[in-house]
């Protein structure tokens, strides 16, 4: 899963002959084409069969999560799953809790040995219980 940055994107209906995309199944869907500039600072193109309509909210330079597999020569891309967006959940709270860790240990640290150095004062001593008389 990665997240990319939409530089443009295409939807398209119907193929340049004018007949509309069908999958074996006869079930009709939008390719979707999303050009992307990598790290490598080189442009590339992402194609997916959207049956669902889910990339409907996409729009230019906006940022996603995608899942991302290449398949020959053609880089595709799917829908995250619910457990891949909970792995990235999990993944982003880990860094935070070590961060905070981290932090933690610059804080409370000098205060905890401040305190272990100091030596600890002596309990009062209990008082003792009054003596009654018993009326016997």
């Amino acid at each position: 899963m990665k997240k990319i940055k939409i530089d443009k994107i295409y939807r398209n209906v119907t193929r340049k002959d004018g007949s509309e995309y069908v999958d074996k199944r006869g079930k009709k869907f939008t390719h979707v084409t999303i050009y992307t500039t990598g790290k490598d600072g080189n442009q590339h193109k992402l194609s997916h069969c959207d049956y669902d309509d889910w990339t409907a909210s996409f729009s230019e330079n906006q940022i996603i999560m995608l899942n991302i597999e290449k398949n020959g020569d053609f880089i595709n891309f799917s829908k995250p799953t619910k457990a891949d967006m909970l792995e990235v959940v999990v993944s982003e709270l880990d860094k935070r809790v070590v961060e905070l860790e981290a932090k933690a240990d610059v804080l409370v640290k000098p205060v905890v040995e401040s305190m272990q150095e100091a030596p600890m004062p002596e309990p009062p001593p209990d008082p003792e219980p009054p003596i009654v008389d018993l009326p016997f």
